[in-house]
């Protein structure tokens, strides 16, 4: 019984894996220690049940972690790198424009307008020697008003 422990352990390590090559290699696994077919499939079963429940949780989550455009917008003004760091992440790109403007740009969905709109398809931060000075949204496309200007204005400075 360890063993059938040991292996659905090994089979949540292997999440990054397609679903075909852990399940025949878990069933195979399965076989070897346990030689009980019956045993084996209700135990990939199980952990399929398992994977999926843990899937869809952690999607649920995900939504509710995304913050107000608002708030960030005014919790991040006058900040430095390393509370924007540790307030939204890593962010997905930085650039550099110019000796003095740094760029962090979120393309992952941190914001949102309100509870119940869709998030943002992008945020960047902008700084002006080390301290942020701007936070520039592109909102969702159902969403009519967007935040452009800064966005045009750098693409002709690089």
């Amino acid at each position: 019984m360890k063993y059938v422990f040991a292996i659905a352990v090994i089979f949540f390590s292997m999440g990054s894996f397609s679903y075909s090559f852990a399940d025949d290699r878990l069933y195979t696994d399965c076989l070897e220690t346990v030689k009980d077919k019956e045993k084996c499939t209700e135990l990939l079963k199980k952990t399929k049940e398992s994977y999926e429940d843990k899937k869809l949780a952690s999607t649920q989550d995900f939504g509710s972690s995304i913050l107000l455009r608002q708030n960030i917008k005014d919790s991040l003004q006058s900040k430095n790198k390393l509370y924007v760091i540790n307030y939204l992440g890593e962010p997905d790109e930085r650039l550099k424009n110019g000796p003095d403007y740094d760029l962090f740009v979120y393309k992952r969905p941190v914001s949102r307008r309100t509870k119940t709109s869709d998030p943002d398809r992008e945020i960047t931060i902008v700084f002006r020697r080390e301290l942020v000075t701007e936070v520039v949204h592109l909102p969702p496309s159902n969403e009519s008003k967007s935040q452009l200007h800064f966005h045009e204005a750098t693409k002709h400075h690089k």
